[in-house]
């Protein structure tokens, strides 16, 4: 009986060493095939194809598992496939004149059972491509921050209901001050960390945002007064809460670019902005002249707090989105001098929009260093309404003639690439998608809802429609742009009708990385 139990033991003890050896070759096969595909993939260039490439890679290979040698079992097999990786991760092997970004590597061998009869296989494979990747921002704060003050980062915290004063050395300092994204992912923003937040696109709260920025920026020396003022505004906003995805557009695909350099300005106003919800930044109402019309009352808004834009190139995660701001017009009824009319009542109501523009990285390169990012979506957006009305004098008595609306409507749309260039490490220096001087729409000009009383339309309304148009509506757009929407763009941190985009420290090109 004890011989049986011996005997049985000594069984079970054999097939776990087997089984073990098997799983520290499957382990072995793993690790070659990693190591072989980083190798291997370091060959793709973007330029030679897979019809060039294929007749090397046997050599390439072999001489990469002599270079990694000491796994258990029989010399490995190495099978090299040449191909991309789709947008979802998988990985598909191109053939012909294909040029490959991708590179996937199988790892086979046997390894003899030292206690059975037999043989016991392990296979494993690993796909690389060549990680490029890089941050960029659209519509900088920091960009555009006064020496003397702040109109922007004072009315975000007044609406949060902090009350800290802010002087020009403080905003000064946040905007002078850097943060690494990959140390700020790590910090924990309540019970998650803030990459788990935005990926997540979580409600974290302001108070932990602001603490946790101050907890990187504690890091290095020389910091100690912009971490006292982030720890004063924790203590100040409250319970404010904000959707981490609003502050980062992050691509999931992989850690390139997750190395550069944040603002901490941006950091602060952006997520002032996403906590506020409504507003970002709200100036008050102010008249301005458009002549012909005077005292034009004028209120902008900004809608979108900052957003930047990390990962690989062409990845669709690699996006942000511009500031979008309002400004809202409205006049009251005036009367209006219009030549050949003898008197014109006009109202004036509707919004200049410098609309959403969204950036998406298409390239990085690293000499000469900078990136490439393609913008899309309309940057401007015009629609105002005036109503009219024109009184003719008849036997001394005026009688309203022609009555309605006129709509002005323009919109102005944008598809470009954007090259940025970083000359000497200057990441402060961008470059503007847009369209030079002029950041105004061609405007139509609808007047189908004007209605004629009592007098026959061919004969009375088509010279009050040219004297309409040429005594108001054209002088009212030639003041808009000047008055109206250069003032409105320039607060946005947009430089007239483009979006202004610039690289975060700093790009990545050509590092194999491991996929899958």
């Amino acid at each position: 009986m004890t011989a049986a139990i011996v005997m049985v033991l000594v069984l079970v003890a054999a097939f776990a060493v087997d089984l073990g050896m098997q799983r520290v070759a499957r382990a072995d096969m793993q690790s070659l095939a990693d190591v072989v595909a980083l190798d291997l993939v370091r060959e793709l260039d973007g330029q030679r194809t897979v019809a060039e490439l294929t007749p090397l890679m046997p050599g390439l290979a072999a001489a990469s598992r002599a270079r990694n040698g000491g796994t258990l079992g029989d010399t490995p097999d190495l099978d090299v496939e040449l191909g991309k990786l789709e947008e979802d991760g998988s990985f598909t092997e191109l053939s012909g004149a294909a040029v490959p970004t991708a590179v996937r590597v199988t790892s086979a061998t046997e390894v003899g059972f030292a206690f059975v009869p037999g043989s016991g296989g392990a296979v494993r494979s690993a796909v690389a491509d060549l990680a490029a990747g890089a941050c960029f921002t659209i519509g900088s704060y920091a960009a555009r921050l006064d020496t003397g003050e702040s109109p922007i980062l004072g009315p975000l915290l007044g609406a949060l209901g902090s009350g800290i004063t802010l002087s020009a050395a403080d905003y000064n300092g946040l905007a002078n001050a850097d943060v690494d994204l990959v140390d700020m992912l790590g910090v924990e923003v309540g019970a998650v960390t803030l990459e788990e937040a935005v990926r997540g696109n979580r409600l974290v709260g302001l108070r932990d945002y602001y603490l946790a920025v101050a907890e990187v920026l504690g890091r290095e020396s020389g910091n100690t007064a912009q971490v006292e003022l982030l720890q004063r505004l924790a203590g100040s906003v409250g319970a404010a809460q904000l959707q981490a995805g609003d502050l980062l557009g992050l691509d999931t695909g992989g850690s390139a670019g997750l190395d550069a350099a944040l603002n901490v300005f941006d950091l602060v106003t952006a997520g002032a902005a996403a906590a506020n919800g409504q507003n970002g930044l709200s100036l008050p109402a102010t008249n301005v002249n458009l002549a012909p019309l005077a005292n034009v009352r004028s209120s902008i808004s900004v809608i979108e707090p900052l957003k930047q834009g990390c990962g690989r190139k062409n990845n669709p995660g690699a996006t942000a989105s511009s500031t979008q701001g309002t400004a809202t017009l409205s006049a009251s009824a005036a009367d209006v001098n219009v030549p050949g009319l003898l008197r014109t009542r006009v109202s004036l109501s509707g919004t200049v929009k410098a609309a959403s523009a969204k950036g998406r990285l298409t390239d990085v390169r690293c000499d000469p260093l900078g990136v490439t990012v393609a913008v899309s979506d309309g940057l401007l957006d015009i629609d105002l309404t005036l109503e009219v009305t024109v009184y003719a004098r008849v036997l001394f008595v005026e009688i309203p003639v022609v009555s309605g609306p006129i709509r002005i409507t323009g919109r102005k749309d944008i598809e470009s690439d954007v090259v940025v260039n970083v000359l000497g490490e200057d990441y402060d220096t961008g470059s503007l998608a847009g369209y030079g001087s002029s950041g105004l729409p061609a405007l139509t000009v609808n007047t189908s809802g004007l209605a004629l009383v009592g007098l026959p339309v061919g004969i009375v309304l088509g010279p009050i429609l040219n004297a309409l148009t040429t005594g108001l509506v054209n002088p009212l757009v030639a003041s808009l742009d000047s008055l109206v929407i250069a003032p409105l763009l320039n607060t946005l941190g947009i430089d007239l009708s483009g979006a202004d985009v610039r690289a975060r420290p700093t790009p990545k090109c050509g590092e194999p990385a491991l996929r899958g």
